[in-house]
């Protein structure tokens, strides 16, 4: 399938399926959009709260209230950025090429088992693409420098 995605000013509302991981994706989404974003999620969950406190850390303003999210696009990039995950396999996972793309130096945190998870191949796609990651298997993950584009 060969698809043409063209610049264009987007608006409207899309209902979400309910399911934690889209919602993940969602406040990822709407944290690197340029504007404001509402998502209403009903339900929430610890995994949840650890992609909207690393979110927040990261430069977004993510408040809820009555099932609604506000989400503020991230602010200007802080030098340096400690992101706890808590036992967050979705936050981890789905923040880590974020903050490289980003090119922001970060230290995730990580709680239970999550430091246990296999992630070599995304640290492989990383490294090999100008990003550097410390304390693989650890319970603190450092990962510096910027992405660069190039065949994944």
């Amino acid at each position: 399938m060969t698809v043409t995605v063209a610049p264009a000013i987007l608006s409207g509302c899309v209902d979400a399926i309910p399911s934690k991981s889209f919602a993940h994706r969602l406040l990822i989404c709407a944290a690197l959009s340029e504007r404001e974003t509402q998502i209403t999620c009903h339900g929430d969950s610890s995994d949840m709260e650890a992609t909207r406190r690393c979110l927040n850390a990261l430069g977004s303003n993510i408040t809820v209230e009555h099932g609604t999210l506000s989400v503020t696009p991230l602010s200007e990039p802080k030098p340096r950025v400690v992101l706890d995950c808590g036992e967050s396999g979705s936050t981890y996972r789905f923040l880590v090429p974020v903050v490289a793309a980003l090119g922001r130096d970060t230290e995730f945190i990580l709680h239970g088992r999550l430091s246990a998870r296999p992630m070599s191949p995304l640290w492989d796609a990383l490294e090999q693409h100008g990003v550097s990651v410390a304390g693989q298997g650890s319970e603190r993950v450092c990962i510096s420098g910027q992405l660069r584009g190039g065949a994944f």
